[in-house]
């Protein structure tokens, strides 16, 4: 059976350059820029001065610069916002998304290292770096796209495909469940999909993300649901016992991401007339458990 592979239109690409790149990234990004190189990819955001998110990017070395792969839609955005904190810095920015795309090979790398790279498929190839079960990246020609995975024995499918797995997995995304300036992105565990290097030194909103880190408390969590009953829709309160405890932020199939208050995860959920089996994915270092009340800002 042929290993399946889809495009990911949703994903831009841009490209940052420069003699300054790498201390320009370093200062604003909440990854370690040292982890970065061609033959390693990692994931990073972007956050809002006050610790929310902002965007998202995967990173990897190319020659001179870096590729970020990011929201297609919100590439130019991204642009103006790098633009903003570029100051006298030396770094160019560039948006590739007209001539490289996106694609995921979804039977692979599951048991490699998270952001291994390799040569491949008329690109660049890499684990994804947040979980290797979401399979691999790759940044490849949008003109010979399709071309290039089927010439490498790939069945294409449909995004979907990728998007249910990843809703399976507990995996949260820009664009879908990761609201700009609104999302705290320790609620939405991607401390635990390496998106963070607490240990680097200052980032844009550091403050707000390490304190919560280091308390330990998260009052509201994104977490996978299977869905056991009529079709839900985003938006659609998540309730316990009568009382609104959550909200469903997105559903495929029978599959749902759902954000929840840690305390009441326990019991019966449901939202609308579906029941909501909650659970904790395999990756997670968290548990479910509080301990006081934490402040509003304390995501």
């Amino acid at each position: 059976m042929a290993s399946r592979a889809c495009l990911l239109p949703e994903r831009g690409i841009l490209r940052i350059s420069g003699p300054d790149a790498h201390s320009f990234l370093q200062g604003l990004l909440t990854q370690n820029m040292d982890l970065v190189s061609e033959d390693c990819a990692v994931y990073t955001l972007m956050q809002t001065p006050q610790g929310k998110f902002l965007f998202d990017l995967f990173l990897i070395k190319d020659g001179d610069g870096y590729l970020a792969d990011c929201e297609a839609a919100r590439a130019k955005e991204i642009l103006k916002r790098l633009f903003f904190y570029k100051l006298r810095a030396k770094v160019e920015l560039a948006d590739q998304s007209g001539n490289d795309a996106v694609a995921v090979l979804l039977d692979e790398g599951h048991e490699s290292a998270p952001g291994a790279a390799e040569d491949g498929l008329c690109g660049v190839t890499y684990v994804d770096p947040r979980l290797p079960a979401l399979g691999k990246r790759v940044i490849l020609p949008r003109e010979t796209a399709e071309l290039c995975l089927r010439d490498g024995g790939y069945e294409l499918t449909g995004a979907d495909a990728y998007h249910e797995k990843r809703m399976a997995l507990g995996v949260p995304e820009a664009g879908f469940e990761l609201l700009p300036e609104k999302t705290f992105p320790l609620e939405a565990n991607l401390d635990s999909l390496h998106a963070f290097d607490f240990k680097k030194g200052c980032f844009v909103g550091q403050e707000v993300a390490s304190r919560t880190k280091r308390r330990g408390q998260v009052r509201k969590r994104i977490l996978p649901a299977e869905i056991q009953g009529e079709d839900l829709a985003p938006g659609e309160a998540v309730t316990r016992e009568g009382r609104t405890v959550g909200e469903v932020l997105s559903v495929l199939g029978s599959h749902a991401l759902i954000q929840i208050k840690t305390a009441q995860a326990a019991g019966k959920l449901q939202a609308g007339d579906s029941v909501l089996h909650i659970h904790l994915p395999d990756w997670a270092d968290f548990t479910l458990e509080t301990s006081g009340n934490e402040d509003e800002n304390d995501a």
